[in-house]
């Protein structure tokens, strides 16, 4: 399996598994803490929203670029003859955008971690309030 192959099995299992996740937890948290404040923070947090911008308007647009590429560029090589380069460029922006979306999927299963565990949340928002001070 290639790099690219390995990129698209990266970003399916984090698909297959990060928006269920991602849907779960807000009603979870509702269910644990019986209190629409602690979800609309978890909405609010930075974190979560790089994660949903990562995964649906970076990583997934990224996979599809590259097979539209794998249909254009045999075109294109026909035409001028060499597109490897092309080739190049897209699988190295495929492989920043799975390797950003590895990095978000752990910072918000971190996240996940600190409002499940209620001595976590508190820490956690006693941070968030210090820097609004």
């Amino acid at each position: 399996m290639d790099v690219v192959g390995i990129c698209v099995a990266f970003i399916a299992a984090i698909l297959g598994v990060g928006y269920p996740i991602l849907l779960q937890v807000s009603s979870r948290l509702n269910e644990k803490y019986k209190s629409e404040v602690v979800v609309s923070l978890f909405d609010k947090e930075p974190v979560k929203k790089r994660f949903i911008s990562s995964l649906f308007f970076i990583a997934l647009p990224s996979v599809g670029i590259y097979y539209l590429a794998g249909l254009v560029l045999p075109e294109i090589h026909s035409i001028c003859g060499n597109y490897l380069l092309i080739e190049k460029i897209i699988s190295s922006l495929l492989v920043i955008t799975t390797t950003n979306l590895i990095f978000q999927f752990y910072h918000y299963i971190r996240l996940c971690m600190i409002y499940y565990r209620p001595e976590e949340l508190i820490k956690h928002i006693k941070k968030f309030v210090k820097k609004i001070e």
